[in-house]
């Protein structure tokens, strides 16, 4: 029994309900703290709250200790890749990167989806939660650098976006720049983090690639846990053995639900 995954299946339940803590907790008769305690992990209910939150939801006591979260039958990738005028040089190693990571996904077949957003002066979506082995190869007419660095924007707007339609908890964001933020409107550091925390605490798993800048001020800046960081080096090889590390995190978390980055 994974008190952690029960507490993640409640509050799937309860989101596709359109439900707060306090809303589903008024239904059960219970306070909004044991609700909050539930879904953190923290504590699992008593008997009488089982079996009135399975036939709240229409689902069994067994489903409920069993954490059976059919919507996490999928992996959810998101990953926010540097498109500023400084990787204008590295362009072909990150489109190689891009194309072998497609390519090695493929050997897994399992379900997963890929949201990809570049960032320069603007943010682009280029995929949105798309079927990860249906995707076509990267070329220089979609990855084009140029411009400056709007990487608080970036992060904001597409994690708040998948937030919305993601239909599961198993979530990896990946973030690579290989410059410091210089150009966003839209959000700012303090913003950022507590998006990042809530989504860590949701179960979402964040990694930041971060080259020619202070990986671990910028990653606490923003809330990045200390072992979800890498620090590479801005040119050809460093680039696309870093593409492979994060190829292979992916594969991993694909198969196992964990993270672990290895030190160089």
């Amino acid at each position: 029994m994974n008190v952690i995954l029960i507490g993640k299946y409640i509050k799937i339940l309860r989101t596709k309900r359109g439900l707060t803590q306090g809303e589903l907790a008024a239904h059960l008769n219970v306070t909004d703290k044991a609700v909050s305690k539930w879904e953190s992990g923290k504590g699992l209910p008593e008997i009488e709250s089982l079996l009135n939150l399975a036939d709240f939801f229409n689902v069994t006591v067994d489903d409920l200790l069993r954490a059976k979260q059919e919507s996490n039958s999928h992996t959810e990738f998101l990953y926010i890749l540097d498109a500023s005028g400084s990787m204008y040089g590295l362009t072909d190693d990150v489109i190689g990167g891009f194309n072998a990571f497609l390519k090695e996904q493929t050997r897994l077949k399992d379900s997963a989806y890929l949201t990809t957003v570049l960032f320069n002066s603007e943010v682009s979506t280029i995929y949105q939660s798309k079927d990860i082995s249906s995707i076509m190869p990267m070329d220089r007419s979609i990855y084009r650098a140029s411009g400056s660095t709007s990487l608080l924007d970036a992060i904001g707007s597409s994690v708040l976006s998948l937030s919305e339609r993601a239909k599961t908890t198993k979530v990896m964001v990946i973030i690579m720049t290989d410059g410091y933020e210089n150009s966003s409107r839209l959000f700012s550091r303090s913003k950022i983090k507590r998006i990042i925390n809530m989504k860590t605490d949701d179960g979402w798993e964040f990694i930041f690639a971060g080259a020619n800048i202070d990986v671990d001020k910028v990653s606490e800046s923003i809330g990045i846990r200390k072992n979800r960081r890498v620090q590479y080096k801005s040119n050809p090889e460093s680039t696309r053995n870093t593409w492979k590390r994060m190829s292979d995190l992916s594969l991993n978390y694909r198969t196992t639900g964990n993270v672990k980055i290895e030190d160089d």
